[in-house]
């Protein structure tokens, strides 16, 4: 009685795998590339916390004034409506998000600020 293997070991083409490896070497060269152009441009950029998490999210908007607009029971109907006309930038000293006032402004004066200038006036 001869034993055959019942699992078998599924061969691999040899253009396919040489295609497959090729790309992949193409991808990392592309990578290396890359890196090495935009070197010099991300040289000047200091960041406080890995990028994408949640350290950086709060530190880029920490001096920004959201948290006294954004309330945790607001809806996205509500958050819509506060943030409607608003521009936001990152300010070139402190790499913050901010509130661009010049496009918030650009179509005139909403009525809080209105309410504002009037109480100042005699």
């Amino acid at each position: 009685m001869v034993l055959r293997p019942t699992l078998t070991v599924p061969s691999h083409r040899p253009l396919s795998t040489h295609a497959l490896a090729l790309v992949l070497v193409l991808i990392a060269f592309v990578a290396v590339f890359l890196r090495i152009a935009h070197g010099r441009q991300r040289r000047n950029v200091y960041l406080t916390c890995p990028p994408g998490s949640i350290g950086h999210s709060v530190a880029l908007t920490a001096h920004s004034g959201l948290d006294k607009l954004v309330m945790p029971f607001d809806d996205e109907d509500t958050l819509k409506r506060k943030f409607a006309g608003m521009k936001f930038r990152l300010d070139s000293r402190t790499g913050s998000v901010v509130v661009d006032d010049s496009a918030r402004y650009a179509t005139g004066p909403d009525e809080a600020s209105m309410s504002l200038l009037a109480q100042g006036s005699p």
